[in-house]
């Protein structure tokens, strides 16, 4: 499907590749699918949320001069958490064990 949509992209409406074209939604998709361990609708909503935080920075910085990178600075914020998650339940489950003699 990804790739259909970007034949699409570039026989479309660009007429030839560029490397603006997908403004890195592949590494936004791997990261998704990376929080959620692969649940197909934890992608769903967990997408849904980034796409509503990176529509919602342009209009937030259109009408109060906020900018824009504050959702950039949200997700990012959301991935340390669940990256932090998944190093205190490894260490938490590292406790019980008995480190090896070197």
């Amino acid at each position: 499907l990804a790739g259909i949509a970007g034949s699409a992209l570039v026989l479309g409406e660009f007429y030839r590749c560029l490397d603006i074209i997908s403004a890195g939604y592949g590494w936004d998709g791997l990261l998704i699918a990376m929080i959620v361990n692969n649940n197909p609708i934890g992608v769903i909503l967990v997408a849904f949320l980034f796409g509503v935080l990176k529509t919602g920075a342009l209009a937030m910085e259109a009408a109060t001069n906020i900018p824009s990178e504050l959702s950039l600075v949200i997700q990012s914020i959301i991935i340390l958490f669940v990256a932090a998650e998944r190093g205190v339940i490894t260490l938490i489950q590292r406790k019980g064990e008995v480190p090896p003699i070197v």
